[in-house]
């Protein structure tokens, strides 16, 4: 579900290209605001911290996956030395 509305998000920014008003007096038309587009640089910094928090997320569980597969793989490579075939649990 992180990752629809992550992927929803990316769409929905790139479709536009942010930009910033300024005060310029010798613009043609003054009283308005001069409008300018961000350099691309301030784009890629602005997808890089909007991306960032949201991949950890998505990596962080992919580890702790990763690492209780490892400890099950392990456990039961490992055999239990006071499991014997004469023993049956009553639970």
């Amino acid at each position: 579900m992180l990752l629809v509305v992550f992927l929803a998000y990316i769409v929905v920014e790139a479709g536009e290209k942010p930009t910033y008003s300024a005060w310029n007096p010798d613009y043609v038309d003054f009283p308005l605001p001069d409008v300018h587009p961000y350099p691309g640089w301030v784009y890629a910094i602005c997808v890089l911290l909007a991306a960032v928090p949201c991949m950890l997320i998505p990596l962080g569980a992919l580890f702790k996956l990763i690492q209780r597969l490892r400890k099950y793989i392990a456990h039961k490579r490992t055999p239990n030395p006071y499991d014997t075939e004469s023993f049956t649990s009553d639970m």
